[in-house]
């Protein structure tokens, strides 16, 4: 099994200072385990389609992954927009946009498939919807014709998104155990939660009256919503709460169908940084390699005597943790994405 992964990160712009902010936070007690926004998608927008999956609302889940963005850029804008105008001429011609073998909307699917957009990267989803649609699926088939660990991940970010939110509710005053709080400690034959779910000997306990401190921070979980989650408390309003404001309830997690249907699962509040390592580098090339990677041939480009500074973090952390949120946590002030100056 996957123990963890270990992450070398290079802070350009930084100087001596800083490293000391990085030290502090390295070594002070990890950071909230939030998902990291890729879980989400380039547009954010992968729970929509999940939420819209779990309902068995196949077109609109399409709709989701189809639709124009405001980031879209080149030849994937073009692609989209020409699929709209396509599929505007097909409800004209059929307003109630009926999929199937010769209707108006499969052949707008053709024509967008013909295209000259369709050569566009990016799109591989759209494309493979919309290649199904000209087919004369349905828009069930069309959804499922995307690959099953995509459409998985759609139902995931769901999960995700839930669990998120519910956490920056639950901990908005800061990270500390409280009376009705959910830890995942040894097992000690004490009664579980959530239908007394085992992992690698531990268990998920509710924490009673006068037990807060038996136990620390990273100890705390909160679970991703299912149907074999079950909860009490303040921890319940939370979570009902959460789901409410996405359009969903504890029921909408238990479906017809076995894909759609989400067991749930517990996942750890707190993620620290294991084996950190941190150090200041003063370089003077804007372009200099300042780490070492399997990935990077060139030599490492130190200048000591140079102008420029960067802090280099080294750290581990645990399966399904995110190095952008950890990082995010050791830069404070924001994150800003280095590029290359253009010559």
């Amino acid at each position: 099994d996957l123990a963890g992964n270990r992450f070398t990160v290079v802070m350009r712009g930084c100087e001596g200072g800083d490293l000391a902010a990085v030290a502090d936070v390295m070594g002070g007690g990890g950071f909230v385990n939030y998902f990291g926004e890729q879980r989400f998608g380039m547009r954010r927008d992968n729970h929509l389609v999940g939420i819209r999956a779990m309902r068995g609302e196949w077109e609109e889940a399409c709709a989701v992954v189809l639709r124009k963005g405001e980031g879209d850029y080149g030849r994937v804008k073009e692609f989209r927009e020409v699929w709209e105008r396509e599929r505007r001429k097909a409800a004209e011609a059929d307003p109630d946009g009926k999929a199937g073998k010769g209707t108006p909307l499969a052949e707008a699917a053709d024509r967008t498939m013909r295209s000259a957009a369709a050569d566009a990267r990016g799109v591989q989803y759209e494309k493979v919807m919309l290649g199904r649609v000209a087919a004369g699926g349905t828009w069930e088939d069309a959804y499922r014709a995307v690959k099953a660990p995509m459409r998985l991940m759609f139902l995931h970010s769901v999960q995700s998104l839930a669990w998120n939110r519910a956490v920056s509710s639950r901990f908005a005053d800061g990270v500390a155990v409280e009376a009705g709080d959910y830890v995942m400690v040894v097992d000690e034959g004490r009664p579980t939660e959530g239908k007394g779910k085992l992992r690698d000997g531990k268990v998920v306990v509710r924490v009673g009256e006068g037990e807060e401190d038996k136990y620390k921070k990273e100890d705390l979980v909160m679970p991703l919503p299912g149907t074999g989650i079950s909860l009490e408390g303040r921890v319940k309003k939370v979570y009902d709460d959460v789901l409410a404001g996405m359009g969903l309830s504890w029921k909408d997690f238990k479906t017809d169908e076995k894909e759609t249907t989400l067991g749930g699962d517990w996942r750890r509040v707190v993620a620290s940084f294991g084996n950190p390592r941190h150090k200041v580098v003063k370089y003077s090339d804007p372009r200099a390699i300042l780490s070492d990677s399997e990935l990077v041939t060139e030599e490492v480009a130190e200048d000591p005597e140079g102008d420029l500074s960067a802090v280099v973090v080294s750290f581990d952390l645990p399966p399904s943790s995110y190095a952008t949120v950890g990082i995010r946590e050791l830069c404070k002030g924001g994150v800003r994405e280095w590029r290359e100056e253009s010559a």
